[in-house]
């Protein structure tokens, strides 16, 4: 993998999240729950709500819900 770019910030790793969001999706989770779901212990807040919003998933923590 890109040791170059942080890992919210990998091809491999938001096709990977593309993928995930959109079964978690599919099963009727919503986006907060997902949200917490991609906060992993191995990346930044700031991190987190970057990859967020690249996946296109809202009302994750620390964005204003």
């Amino acid at each position: 993998y890109d040791r170059s770019k942080a890992y919210v910030d990998r091809e491999t790793e938001i096709e990977a999240y593309q993928i995930t969001v959109q079964e978690a999706r599919r099963i009727g989770l919503n986006d907060h729950d997902i949200s917490n779901y991609l906060l992993v212990a191995w990346i930044t807040p700031d991190e987190h709500k970057r990859l967020a919003r690249r996946l296109e998933v809202t009302g994750g923590i620390g964005d204003g819900d």
